[in-house]
């Protein structure tokens, strides 16, 4: 992989990637809810200047965050 990787992330990704589609040097990948191990080799194979994705990159922190958090208030308020 030599070009520049961006992530398009929110909900205008998919118009973001329809807009960006078939515009010269760019490849866009739809990898959403793509196994991540399948989406950095599909971006890995990529031969193109700029490849614009729309898997977000830090979707399993954030989906980790919440239920952390709640976990550790529940277990504070039930030590009381």
């Amino acid at each position: 992989m030599g070009g520049t990787v961006v992530a398009v992330v929110g909900t205008a990704a998919a118009e973001t990637l329809d807009a960006l589609e078939g515009l010269s040097g760019i490849e866009t990948l739809a990898l959403r809810d793509t196994e991540p191990a399948l989406a950095t080799r599909r971006i890995a194979a990529a031969a193109t200047p700029w490849i614009v994705h729309d898997a977000d990159p830090l979707e399993h922190v954030a989906a980790a965050w919440p239920g952390s958090c709640h976990r550790r208030v529940i277990s504070r308020v039930e030590d009381r």
